[in-house]
C-alpha cells in the first residue's frame, strides 16, 4: 500500500532520506539491547527511509495525476472517471496526489546504442494507490468544504471496491461542479470494459450516504 513520502528530518529529496537513515541507525545503535521495541521501530524507520531513497533515485519524484491520466495504462475505466472528477477540486486532488506512485514491476524499456554500448533505460507505469488514499481520509483531519467531502465520498465509490453512496443528495449538492460531475458519472456509467465489476452502477447504492464531515 502506497503512503506519502516521510519529509526527512534533514536535507531534502534522496540524500535527505539516506540521511535520516543514518540518523535512525545511529540512533539504534547507541540503544543495543536497553529497548529493543524502541531498536526495532528504529531499524524499521531507517529500512524505510532506505525504500524512499531508493524510489528517489531510481524513479524521481511521484507521478503527477496527470502524467496517470495521460498515461497508456492507466488501469481501468474507474481510474479514468476518478481522475476526471478529481480535476473539479485544487484541494482534493493535491491531497490525492501525494499517493500517486511508480510501479516498481509494470513498464517498459527503451534502447540506445549499439552493440557493447547499447543502453535500457526503464519507464515504470504511474499509477495511483485509491485504497491507500481513502482509507488515509478516512482519518478526519481534512478542513474540507461540506462539498469536497462530498466529491471525495463520490471518487471513492467508483475508484474503491465496496465503498458506496447514494447519488440523490450527492450529485445536486456539489453545487458548481454538479453539472461536469454527472456528465462524468454518466460517460463511466455507460461505457468501459467490465473487468473489475459486473456493472457500472455497482458503486452506487440507495441507502443513505454518511453525512459529509
Amino acid at each position: 500500500m502506497t503512503t506519502p513520502h516521510r519529509t526527512p528530518y534533514v536535507g531534502t529529496g534522496e540524500d535527505g532520506a539516506r540521511r535520516s537513515a543514518e540518523i535512525d541507525r545511529e540512533g539504534a545503535d547507541t540503544l543495543g539491547r536497553a529497548d529493543m521495541d524502541r531498536q526495532y521501530a528504529l531499524l524499521e524507520s531507517a529500512q524505510r527511509w532506505e525504500q524512499q531513497a531508493y524510489v528517489l533515485e531510481r524513479l524521481g519524484g511521484r507521478p503527477t495525476l496527470a502524467t496517470i491520466a495521460e498515461s497508456g495504462e492507466v488501469g481501468s475505466k474507474e481510474w479514468l472517471a476518478g481522475l476526471a472528477l478529481l480535476g473539479l477540486s485544487p484541494t482534493v486532488s493535491a491531497d490525492a496526489a501525494r499517493f500517486t506512485e511508480w510501479s516498481k514491476e509494470s513498464g517498459s524499456y527503451s534502447y540506445e546504442g549499439e552493440g557493447d554500448d547499447r543502453a535500457g533505460t526503464f519507464h515504470p507505469v504511474p499509477r495511483m494507490d485509491w485504497e491507500a488514499w481513502a482509507a488515509d481520509v478516512d482519518e478526519p483531519v481534512r478542513g474540507w468544504s461540506s462539498t469536497e467531502w462530498r466529491l471525495f465520498h463520490l471518487v471513492a465509490a467508483i475508484t474503491v471496491a465496496e465503498r458506496t453512496i447514494q447519488l440523490s443528495g450527492t450529485l445536486d449538492a456539489l453545487g458548481s461542479w454538479e453539472g461536469e460531475a454527472l456528465d462524468i458519472i454518466v460517460q463511466w456509467a455507460s461505457g468501459g470494459n467490465q473487468r473489475e465489476r459486473l456493472g457500472r452502477y455497482a458503486a452506487m447504492t440507495t441507502r443513505p450516504a454518511a453525512s459529509p464531515r
